[in-house]
C-alpha cells in the first residue's frame, strides 16, 4: 500500500529545515501529538500543510484545497470574496462536485476543500480545471502549481508568528455546513472568525475535513477526463474555432411551477443573485418534503437539496450526452403532468484561428484520441 506524505509546520516563519514529513493516513492523530492546545490558542502555534503529497515512489498527489476569492479585490473586499464563493459553489453544483465540500473561511477569503486526494494519473486534468478561471472563477491555483507553497489550514491570526503584515484578530473557522456560504454576510462572517479558536473544536474539525479517501468520486473522473484531453489537445493545436451546432432548449414555465409549489404548501422564502445567477430558496422541499435540505430552485425550475443520500434532489446523475454529472430533478420529475416547450436555440459560427489547417487539426486531434484510448470516429 502506498504511503503519503504531507508537509506540517508550525508558524509562518519555520525554516525548511525545521519541516515535519508526516503520514496523511495518520494525520489527525499526528497533528494532535505536535501541536500545544495553549500555544495553538494564541497563535504561537498553527497548523500548516501542503496541499502537494507525495507517495513512497516520489509521484506528486494533489489535495483539493483550493483559495477562492475575488481576483482584483481579494485583499480589499470581504464581500467580494464571499460572492465569489457563492458563484463558485452555485457552478459546482450545477455540476455534481459540491457533494463533500467543506468551506473554511480563512480570515479575509475562503477554502473549498474536500476529503479525497487526485492520484497522478488524474493531475494534469486537475490543474487544467482550477486554471479555466473562465468557467471556474475565483480559484487562486498557485498553491497547488508551485513547489512548496502552504496553506494556513487552522489557527489564530492575531500573533506574529502567523503573519508577515495584516495580524488581525481572528481565526480560521470551518462553516457547519456549504450550503450557509449562500446567506452568508460580510458581518456574519466577521463575527464566525473573531478572536481566538478553541483548539479541541479545531481539531474535530481536522478529523471531519482531513482526506479520508483515496478514490476519486464518480463525478470528479467525469469531468477531469475531459480537462485531461482539454490539455491534451492544447499541446497539439493551438486555437481553433468550430461551428457550434443548433442545440435545442426547454422554456420554463414559472405558471407551472409557481402553481405546483401552491398545492403543496410550499413557499418561496428568498431570492438570492450571485452576479447573473438567481436561485430561489423554498421553505420545504418538493420531493422529500423536508426542509433540513435547504431545498431550492435554479432559473430553469430545477430542483436540488442537500439530503443526498435521502432525496432524489441532491443524488448524483449521469448525464449520458456529455459525459459528465449533476445534481437535481427537472421541473417535470418533480411536478406531476407538467408540460414543457422546445425551443431552437440560434447557431452561432466561431472563426477558425490558429497556426494549422483544419485538416491537420483534425488529424492532430484524433493523435490524440488514440493516445487516450478512445475512438476519434465514433
Amino acid at each position: 500500500m502506498l504511503e503519503h506524505t504531507i508537509q506540517f509546520k508550525r508558524t509562518l516563519w519555520d525554516k525548511k529545515g525545521s519541516w515535519i514529513p508526516l503520514t496523511l493516513q495518520n494525520l489527525p492523530s499526528e497533528l494532535r501529538s505536535r501541536i500545544n492546545p495553549v500555544a495553538f490558542t494564541d497563535g504561537y502555534e498553527a497548523v500548516w500543510l501542503t496541499p502537494r503529497v507525495y507517495d513512497n515512489q516520489g509521484n506528486i498527489h494533489y489535495l483539493p484545497w483550493l483559495d477562492v476569492e475575488h481576483p482584483e479585490k481579494h485583499h480589499t473586499s470581504i464581500q467580494a470574496n464571499i460572492d465569489t464563493g457563492k458563484s463558485l459553489y452555485l457552478k459546482l453544483d450545477s455540476m455534481g462536485l459540491a457533494n463533500g465540500l467543506h468551506i473554511l473561511l480563512s480570515g479575509n477569503g475562503l477554502r473549498f476543500i474536500w476529503g479525497f486526494i487526485v492520484a497522478p494519473e488524474w493531475g494534469r486534468g486537475f490543474i487544467t480545471l482550477i486554471k479555466d478561471s473562465s468557467s471556474f472563477p475565483g480559484i487562486d491555483h498557485s498553491p497547488l502549481t508551485w513547489a512548496n507553497m502552504w496553506f494556513r489550514f487552522l489557527g489564530y491570526r492575531g500573533n506574529q508568528k502567523q503573519e508577515d503584515k495584516n495580524i488581525s484578530n481572528c481565526h480560521i473557522h470551518l462553516l457547519s455546513h456549504p450550503r450557509e456560504l449562500l446567506d452568508l454576510t460580510e458581518q456574519q462572517y466577521l463575527e464566525l472568525v473573531k478572536g481566538k479558536p478553541d483548539y479541541e473544536i479545531c481539531m474535530q474539525w481536522a478529523d471531519q475535513i482531513l482526506p479520508v479517501e483515496y478514490e476519486l468520486p464518480a463525478p470528479w473522473k467525469a469531468i477531469l477526463q475531459q480537462y485531461d484531453l482539454m490539455a491534451r489537445l492544447r499541446t497539439h493545436i493551438i486555437k481553433i474555432g468550430f461551428p457550434r451546432p443548433q442545440k435545442s432548449a426547454v422554456k420554463t414555465d414559472w405558471e407551472q411551477i409557481h402553481a405546483a409549489l401552491n398545492n403543496l404548501g410550499i413557499k418561496v422564502l428568498r431570492e438570492r443573485t450571485v452576479y447573473e445567477t438567481t436561485i430561489f430558496q423554498l421553505s420545504s422541499c418538493p420531493a422529500c418534503g423536508q426542509t433540513e435540505g435547504n431545498p431550492w430552485l435554479t432559473e430553469s425550475g430545477i430542483l436540488k437539496c442537500w439530503r443526498a443520500n435521502n432525496c432524489p434532489a441532491g443524488q448524483d446523475r449521469y448525464n449520458q450526452k456529455s459525459g459528465l454529472y449533476f445534481t437535481g430533478l427537472y421541473p417535470q420529475e418533480w411536478i406531476e403532468g407538467y408540460h414543457f416547450e422546445e425551443i431552437e436555440a440560434e447557431s452561432h459560427t466561431t472563426e477558425a484561428r490558429g497556426v494549422v489547417t483544419i485538416d491537420e487539426a483534425r488529424k492532430r486531434i484524433a493523435d490524440v484520441f488514440r493516445e487516450a484510448g478512445c475512438n476519434a470516429n465514433k
